[in-house]
């Protein structure tokens, strides 16, 4: 009998303990299933391969325009460079956003708009790729995000 109490007051304390505030403090999230990313080989593309990849800058946001990830940069193999684990809301779709190379000072990123100034100087041009995931659930996937990035 004891063994099954210790049972259930164990998973009754993760409960408790399992909700978490995104960085961006907007949001409580319980779902405990961390976001992650997969990048998915696009053949459209003839600059960089997905091979050069080694990280991403991820924006992500609600259906209501609210931001989720504010531009937060991830390795190749879909794990955030600061150590830190985003989580999926309880309810609700995201709409990720991202890019690479990961830092560039032509590159701003305002209200979903990714903007970029192309150089003059040939030299100080970059292979520039994006992708966009729309829509996206917890559910869908196993909460893993496909990033297909293109030119």
């Amino acid at each position: 009998m004891k063994f099954y109490l210790s049972i259930v007051l164990l998973a009754l304390s993760g409960m408790f303990i399992s909700c978490k505030d995104d960085i961006e403090g907007q949001y409580t999230v319980c779902s405990q299933v961390p976001i992650s990313f997969v990048l998915e080989d696009y053949s459209a593309t003839r600059g960089s391969s997905l091979s050069t990849i080694s990280e991403f800058t991820v924006y992500a946001y609600d259906s209501d325009g609210k931001v989720f990830i504010n531009g937060a940069q991830f390795y190749a193999d879909g794990k955030s460079k600061n150590g830190k684990n985003y989580y999926w809301p309880t309810s609700g779709s995201l709409t990720f956003y991202a890019f690479t190379p990961t830092e560039n000072a032509n590159l701003s990123v305002n209200n979903n708009v990714l903007s970029y100034t192309v150089p003059m100087d040939n030299s100080e041009q970059i292979d520039l790729m994006t992708a966009k995931a729309e829509n996206q659930t917890m559910s869908a996937n196993g909460g893993v995000v496909k990033l297909s990035f293109a030119h």
